[in-house]
């Protein structure tokens, strides 16, 4: 069953999203802000561990919390082509996948370092 959970971030008008697989027991987290216990805890609450944490694009307004979650809890950081994430994360290109069955990246109209995934 979908699991989707969108986090607000007051102050700085950032939404990021845990987006998870309860029958699998898997989530990624898109767009982490720094402070991650937000996203452990919910991640916990429902039973799921964070496998990605997914940049969709270069935030110059505020900390990512991607490596905080590959630090915490072991998730793999993927992020598009033209990112150069200083975590060395995994970088996806159009028509790449996350590795899960029937997800792929696609190529949006945005700025050059963004990215889109579906599934």
């Amino acid at each position: 069953m979908l699991v989707f959970e969108s986090i607000y971030t007051e102050g700085l008008a950032q939404i990021s999203y845990l987006v998870g697989d309860s029958k699998a027991a898997v989530a990624a987290v898109i767009d982490p802000r720094r402070d991650v216990e937000v996203y452990l805890d919910l991640a916990r609450d429902k039973g799921l561990r964070i496998a990605y944490a997914i940049e969709t694009h270069i935030h110059a307004d505020f900390v990512s919390g991607a490596q905080a979650l590959a630090e915490r809890c072991g998730a793999e950081i993927i992020g598009g082509l033209r990112l150069r994430a200083a975590s060395g994360g995994r970088r996806r290109g159009a028509g790449t996948g996350s590795g899960q069955p029937g997800s792929a990246a696609l190529a949006r109209p945005h700025p050059r370092a963004h990215l889109a995934a579906a599934t």
